[in-house]
């Protein structure tokens, strides 16, 4: 019902503007009922003022935005993306490696 769409819609917000590998983090909380949300606005590390309003967030979105990076870990989310493809082709691999040569 309502509480649903509500739960989805907080989720949906929290994974705009950071990077894959911590989009994964959030969605995990949420999955494992660990997530909090914020109660009070939080300092931003670039601006200093208290303008992040969404959880497990380091800097505000517009910072974040200005500089390309994460708003959780701070790193250019090009590359931050670009690694964590990379870290799952080469664990899919390493699994599709391991089981070919269980099957001999």
């Amino acid at each position: 019902g309502k509480e649903v769409k509500k739960e989805n819609h907080i989720q949906r917000l929290m994974c705009e503007g950071v990077c894959t590998k911590c989009r994964e983090k959030v969605q995990w909380r949420f999955r494992y009922d660990k997530y909090k949300p914020l109660k009070t606005p939080g300092s931003c590390q670039a601006c200093k003022n208290k303008t992040v309003t969404k959880a497990y967030r380091t800097f505000c979105d517009s910072c974040a935005t200005k500089r390309q990076v994460c708003a959780s870990c701070c790193i250019d989310i090009a590359e931050a993306n670009a690694a964590a493809a990379l870290e799952k082709e080469s664990r899919a691999s390493s699994a599709k490696i391991s089981s070919d040569s269980n099957e001999k």
